[in-house]
C-alpha cells in the first residue's frame, strides 16, 4: 500500500512538492535531527561548531518515508545525488548547508522574505532578485536598516551634527548647488566614497565655485554622482558631500584643511555611500553587474531547474495546520557555506578596495552601505546585514575589519575590551593592510591616514609619528619590505627612512608605486625591549598635524654592533641571507664601496619557550645619513633565531649607545 509520503513525492507537479505538515511530527534519528532546535525555540539555535552530519541518498529517503518529512524536504531537493553532508549553525555560516557530493557549489533550503515562515525553523528567511538594476529595490530596503538601527542602536547616531565646509543641496534635483555652511550649521548628511579613477570629472576650483554655489547642472554629474543623489533624496535627506565637489581642488590650503577633517566628515556622517563596484565616477553602483555565463552554470537540481546566485529552485508548497498559512521552501545555491568570508570576498576584490584612501572613509564611518556588483552590504557599530539577508543572524557577523575599528571607536576609551599592545598590533595590522593600496599620488600616502590617527588620538593614544605611535615605536620599527620590485628612497620627502612610506618601489617597466611590508605573526612579536625612545619628532609638511611630514628623527640608546657590508647578495634589493640563524632583510639597495660599514642596533626578541627553544631577535641596520651629518638612516631589518644559553649574551654587546636616526 502507498504511504503518503510516496504519495506526496508520486502527486509532486514540475518537482514541487505539495503536503500539509503534520500537527505531530514522527519521531526521527535521521539527517534533520543534526539541526533540530528545541521544541520551545522560535529560531535557529546556536549548536556547537563540530555538529556534522554524513547521510547517504537511501538513508535520507529512508528517514523520509518513515514519516519525517524534514527528511523529505532534505530528499526531494537532493534526489540526484547519492551522498550529501549537512553542516550546522556554525560561526559565521549560513545556517543549515548541505555539502553535496559532484556539486562544486553547497545549497541551503530557504523561503522568501515577507512571506509565511515553514513549520521547520532551519529554513532560513532569503531575499532574492532576478533584476539586474537595483534601482528599482535598493530604496526600502536601505530605508529599512536605517529604520531599524536608528530605533535600537543607541551608539549608532544618527542625531544632527555639525556641517562640513562645503555640502550639496540635493533638496530639488533640478536645483541642485554647493552651499557654503556656517560654523554654528547642523544637519544631516550623506557622504560619497568612491574611486576617482583616471576619468576627467567635474571639480570644484577657485575659479568656479562662484558658479557652483549658484547651481549644479545634473547632467554635468557623472554617474555615481547622480547615484548619490538618488540616494540621498530616496532616504529623505538634503545634504550630500563628495570629496571631488566640497574640496576645492586647487588649492592646496584648502585641500590641507578639508583632508584634515576626514575624521570628522565620515564619522558624523548621517550615512555614508561607498560605491564598491564603480572602477571611477562614471560607472556608477545602483546596478549590479550583469549575470555571467560562470553564474549560468547548470548545477542541476532536481534533475530539471539551474541554479545561479541570483535564483531560487522551488521545492515544496507547505500549508501550516495550525493557521492555514502556505509556505514555499526553495533550494538556493552557495558559493562558499561561509557567509560573512564570501561576502566580504566580493567587498575586499571590488575595485574601492583597492584604493588607500577609501581604507579610512570605510572604517571611520558609523554608518555605511557598500554597492557591491552583486548586492548591497550595511555594516555600523552594532551590525552587519546584506540584501540577500544570509549574515543578518550570523555568530560572528562583527568580526570584520570595519566592525571591528567601529566598536573600537566606543570601547578602546575604557580600556575593558583589549590591551594595549593588542590594540597597537590591530594598528600595525591596518598599516601593512594599508600599504598594498594604490593611491594615484604616494605623496597623500600619510595624509590619506590622517582621519584614522585623529581618531585614535581622540582616544588617548598620544603622539603619532609618520603612521607610527610612539608608545609603540620600538615594536612599529619591526617591519620587512615584501614587495618584489627593486625599492628606493623617495625622491620627494615623505617620511623618516624608518618609515616604510619612505620607499618607492619601481616595477620592470619604471613605474613607480608605494612598498608593501608585513609585521612579524603575533606569537613572535617583541616581548623584551632592548631598545629605549630618547626622543621623536615629526615636523608636518603643513597645516594637518597628522598628515604630510618635511622631516622626523627618532633617537634610540640601544646595544649596537658594526660589521662589514661585504657579503655577496647583500646589495640585492629586499634580498635574505640567510645562515643557521640569521636573516637580513634589505629595504633597498646597498652599495659596499660606498658604505662598507653596518651599524646594527638591537630592538629587542622574543622568547618562544621558556624550557629550551630560542629567542628570535630583532634589529636594525642603519648607515650613515647623506643629509644630515653624524645620523643614520634606516637600511633592513636583522632577525636571529638563537639558542637559550649562552649564545645571547655573546651576541649583545656590552655597551649601549645613543644613536639618531633620520
Amino acid at each position: 500500500m502507498e504511504s503518503t509520503i510516496e504519495k506526496i513525492l508520486r502527486e509532486a507537479e514540475d518537482g514541487v512538492l505539495d503536503f500539509t505538515w503534520p500537527e505531530t511530527e514522527q519521531p526521527c534519528d535521521g539527517i534533520c535531527q543534526a539541526v533540530n532546535p528545541p521544541q520551545e525555540s522560535t529560531g535557529p539555535t546556536r549548536l556547537p561548531s563540530n555538529v556534522e552530519s554524513w547521510s547517504s541518498h537511501y538513508s535520507v529517503r529512508e528517514s523520509a518515508l518513515r514519516g519525517c518529512y524534514k527528511c523529505l524536504l532534505v530528499y526531494h531537493s537532493l534526489s540526484d545525488h547519492d551522498e550529501i553532508m549537512l553542516l550546522t549553525l556554525a560561526p559565521g555560516s549560513a545556517g543549515i548547508v548541505f555539502i553535496v557530493k559532484g556539486l562544486p557549489t553547497n545549497i541551503q533550503l530557504v523561503y522568501k522574505v515577507g512571506s509565511s515562515p515553514p513549520p521547520w525553523h532551519y529554513v532560513c528567511v532569503t531575499r532574492v532578485s532576478q533584476l539586474d538594476s537595483r534601482r528599482a529595490e535598493y530604496a526600502p530596503i536601505l530605508q529599512s536598516w536605517l529604520d531599524s538601527c536608528n530605533l535600537t542602536h543607541r551608539k549608532c547616531s544618527a542625531a544632527s551634527t555639525r556641517l562640513p565646509t562645503r555640502v550639496l543641496d540635493v533638496f530639488d534635483s533640478n536645483n541642485i548647488f554647493l552651499r557654503v555652511c556656517s560654523a554654528g550649521d547642523v544637519g544631516q548628511y550623506v557622504a560619497l566614497s568612491h574611486c576617482w579613477g583616471d576619468t576627467a570629472m567635474i571639480q570644484t576650483t577657485t575659479l568656479n565655485i562662484r558658479d557652483m554655489e549658484q547651481r549644479v547642472d545634473h547632467n554635468d554629474l557623472p554617474k555615481s554622482f547622480q547615484d548619490a543623489v538618488a540616494v540621498t533624496r530616496a532616504i529623505g535627506l538634503r545634504y550630500l558631500w563628495i570629496d571631488s565637489l566640497c574640496i576645492l581642488q586647487d588649492s592646496t590650503e584648502d585641500w590641507q584643511t578639508q583632508s584634515s577633517r576626514m575624521a570628522e566628515i565620515y564619522n558624523s556622517a548621517y550615512l555614508v555611500l561607498a560605491a564598491s563596484r564603480a572602477k571611477d565616477s562614471t560607472v556608477g553602483f545602483l546596478d549590479r553587474d550583469p549575470i555571467t555565463h560562470e553564474d549560468r552554470l547548470p548545477w542541476q537540481v532536481l534533475g530539471r531547474k539551474s541554479l545561479n546566485q541570483r535564483s531560487l529552485t522551488k521545492i515544496a508548497r507547505i500549508q501550516n495546520p495550525r493557521d492555514q498559512d502556505v509556505s514555499c521552501v526553495y533550494v538556493k545555491q552557495l558559493w562558499d557555506n561561509h557567509c560573512t568570508r564570501r561576502h566580504h570576498s566580493a567587498l575586499g576584490q571590488s575595485p574601492l578596495a583597492g584604493r588607500a584612501w577609501a581604507l579610512q572613509e570605510n572604517l571611520l564611518a558609523r554608518r555605511i552601505v557598500h554597492f557591491t556588483k552583486d548586492e548591497m552590504m550595511w555594516e555600523c557599530v552594532e551590525c552587519l546585514k546584506c540584501e540577500c539577508m544570509e549574515v543578518d543572524n550570523t555568530t560572528d557577523g562583527m568580526e570584520t575589519s570595519g566592525g571591528l575599528f567601529r566598536r573600537a571607536q566606543l570601547t578602546m576609551p575604557k580600556g575593558l575590551e583589549i590591551s594595549p599592545y593588542d590594540k597597537f598590533h590591530f594598528w600595525r595590522c591596518l598599516l601593512a593592510r594599508y600599504s598594498a593600496l594604490k593611491l594615484t599620488r604616494e605623496s597623500d600616502r600619510l595624509p590619506a591616514l590622517s582621519g584614522l590617527i585623529k581618531s585614535w588620538q581622540a582616544l588617548g593614544h598620544g603622539k603619532n609619528l609618520a603612521g607610527f605611535w610612539e608608545k609603540d615605536i620600538v615594536e612599529s620599527l619591526v617591519w620587512t619590505v615584501i614587495t618584489r620590485f627593486e625599492c628606493k628612497r623617495a625622491a620627494d620627502y615623505r617620511a623618516p627612512s624608518w618609515s616604510p612610506f619612505s620607499l618607492d618601489s619601481v616595477d620592470g617597466v619604471g613605474s613607480k608605486g608605494g612598498v608593501e611590508f608585513e609585521y612579524p605573526l603575533y606569537k613572535h612579536r617583541i616581548t623584551t625591549r632592548l631598545a629605549v625612545v630618547v626622543d621623536a619628532h615629526c615636523e608636518p609638511a603643513g597645516l594637518d598635524d597628522t598628515g604630510a611630514v618635511k622631516s622626523g628623527y627618532l633617537i634610540l640608546r640601544g646595544k649596537v654592533l658594526r660589521c662589514p657590508v661585504i657579503t655577496a647578495g647583500f646589495n640585492t634589493p629586499a634580498a635574505y641571507k640567510h645562515s643557521a640563524d640569521m636573516r637580513l632583510c634589505w629595504d633597498l639597495s646597498v652599495n659596499p664601496l660606498v658604505f662598507p660599514t653596518l651599524t646594527v642596533l638591537f630592538l629587542g626578541h622574543n622568547r618562544v619557550s621558556e624550557t629550551g627553544g630560542y629567542h628570535i631577535s630583532y634589529a636594525l641596520l642603519l648607515l650613515p645619513s647623506k643629509e644630515v651629518s653624524g645620523a643614520f638612516e634606516r637600511v633592513g631589518m636583522a632577525v636571529s633565531w638563537l639558542g637559550l644559553g649562552d649564545e645571547m649574551g655573546k651576541l649583545f654587546p656590552e655597551n649601549e649607545e645613543e644613536l639618531k636616526i633620520v
